[in-house]
């Protein structure tokens, strides 16, 4: 799975958010954004859209279901600094922008940009692996699942 923001990729259990970080959703990490924009990391379809656009669910072609949840607690801002390029139900071809936003709103509402990237099929993998931590490019790779 290849990263969907350009940023610094940070462990799971330091996301602060103490439901992203104990790992409830899925295994996976967090990403400080250096650049406002999600984007595809893998080819797949959009199964959904959060009402306030700070959040997709996306399945993979062979199965991995990612959640992409921009910022902590950004369901407070009512989608006010998200713009969703995509809608339920598109296909999406890896690198696609699905997702932008201000990271000055995020701020000014007084949220953390940290974005959780976590396998919310986790318990159908035998084990998913972080391959990387740190700096990270829109499509480096960041995490496998072993089937």
């Amino acid at each position: 799975m290849y990263s969907p923001i350009n940023g610094n990729v940070i462990e799971r259990k330091d996301i602060p958010d103490p439901t992203f970080a104990g790992g409830v959703l899925g295994e996976g990490v967090g990403i400080e954004p250096s650049e406002p924009r999600v984007y595809a990391p893998f080819n797949g379809t959009v199964v959904m859209v959060a009402d306030t656009r700070h959040a997709l669910g996306l399945q993979s072609d062979d199965g991995i279901q990612l959640l992409i949840h921009v910022g902590i607690d950004t369901v407070d801002m009512n989608g006010d600094g998200f713009d969703v390029k995509c809608s339920v139900g598109d296909t999406i071809q890896c690198g696609q922008t699905l997702l932008e936003f201000d990271p000055e709103k995020i701020k000014k509402a007084g949220h953390p940009s940290v974005t959780a990237v976590l396998v919310g099929n986790s318990e159908d993998y035998k084990k998913v692996t972080i391959t990387k931590t740190g700096e990270t490019k829109v499509l480096d790779k960041i995490m496998v699942t072993e089937p």
